[in-house]
């Protein structure tokens, strides 16, 4: 008897794994596919971390950018790390994060990164090993956490609202309504992060629906701001 409970309760170790590893794909696809039109807390990865990992300044992204103009968009991998090491990344770093570099940026061919405002962005390593770039100030090197998913419908409603952007004394309060309104965000307080982040990208959101693909909205762990990032392939 006792051999048959041994037996039995190792079969049904396997199967809880089996079940956990199936919950985790599953989890893993939703963030890609989710199609509803609301902002998702639901379905993500849940404890999904972007720790800060290195910072590119001006010189970096503006000779990205001449690169990409360069080689007609057609990067390489190679290319895009020995931009970063000519304009002052050091090679080790610069090797770790070309890969999701040339990932993110092919995946828009009328701007490599809409993140770029030519100033600064931060490099966020996600759970997975891939990297992420968003709009950070110089010397910003705050983590993290996955707050939930922008879906392509919900983008899209932005750029149309960006499009009737009115005076810039009145940005706050009219786009944190428009997302009360619109039930993209539900909660005022990350309305209004959301909302500094919107306008912080400003006419770069006419390239984020471009893709048909959902972004990430990811909080910082102090809680004062909300970024836009897209996951690298």
């Amino acid at each position: 008897m006792k051999k048959n409970v041994k037996i039995l309760s190792s079969v049904i170790c396997g199967l809880v794994l089996s079940s956990s590893l199936a919950l985790t794909n599953v989890q893993a696809k939703s963030v890609d596919n989710i199609t509803a039109s609301k902002t998702s807390t639901k379905s993500i990865i849940l404890n999904q971390k972007f720790n800060y990992y290195t910072s590119l300044n001006g010189a970096m992204l503006i000779g990205l950018s001449q690169y990409f103009v360069a080689t007609n968009n057609c990067p390489t991998v190679d290319g895009i790390r020995d931009t970063l090491v000519k304009n002052g990344l050091s090679r080790s770093i610069a090797n770790n994060i070309s890969f999701s570099l040339y990932s993110l940026a092919t995946e828009y061919k009328e701007k490599a990164f809409p993140e770029d405002n030519f100033y600064s962005a931060a490099i966020l390593q996600a759970g997975d090993g891939m990297f992420n770039m968003i709009i950070a100030d110089t010397g910003d090197t705050r983590s993290y956490s996955l707050y939930g998913i922008l879906t392509y419908d919900d983008a899209v409603k932005i750029r149309n609202h960006v499009r009737t952007k009115p005076s810039s004394a009145q940005y706050p309060d009219y786009t944190v309504n428009f997302l009360l309104s619109t039930g993209i965000i539900n909660n005022k307080e990350d309305a209004e992060l959301l909302s500094r982040c919107i306008w912080d990208l400003d006419n770069r959101w006419e390239y984020f629906p471009g893709q048909n693909k959902n972004l990430l909205l990811l909080k910082s762990d102090d809680g004062k701001c909300i970024k836009i990032a897209r996951s690298a392939r």
